[in-house]
């Protein structure tokens, strides 16, 4: 599987191992390692300056293609999901706007 962090989410974890991946990135003390370890404590310190300066956060174009990505194919699969219903209770719909649209015949 796939493991985003989107703009505007804030996420939390409980207490767990370090994983494979994450000893392979910043498990060694080889100089890319201790590199990688200085980028992510710069983006972390900017993170925080620019909250308490009250700016938004800087996105990366590459997060903001995912995030777009994602959204597109909830949209996707949420009107899948809507005609998929009108396909299976197509009665339903087509029964409200006959009695919406019936004139009101009193006697």
């Amino acid at each position: 599987g796939e493991f985003f962090v989107l703009p505007r989410v804030f996420l939390v974890a409980t207490v767990h191992e370090r994983s494979v991946s994450w000893s392979n990135i910043y498990g060694s003390q080889s100089d890319e390692t201790k590199f990688n370890q200085l980028v992510l404590k710069g983006l972390y310190k900017n993170f925080t300056k620019r909250l308490e300066d009250g700016k938004e956060p800087i996105v990366s174009e590459n997060t903001r293609e995912k995030q777009y990505s994602l959204f597109s194919q909830e949209r996707i699969n949420k009107q899948k999901e809507k005609t998929s219903q009108s396909d299976q209770f197509p009665i339903h719909e087509n029964l409200h706007h006959v009695t919406t649209s019936l004139p009101i015949i009193s006697a």
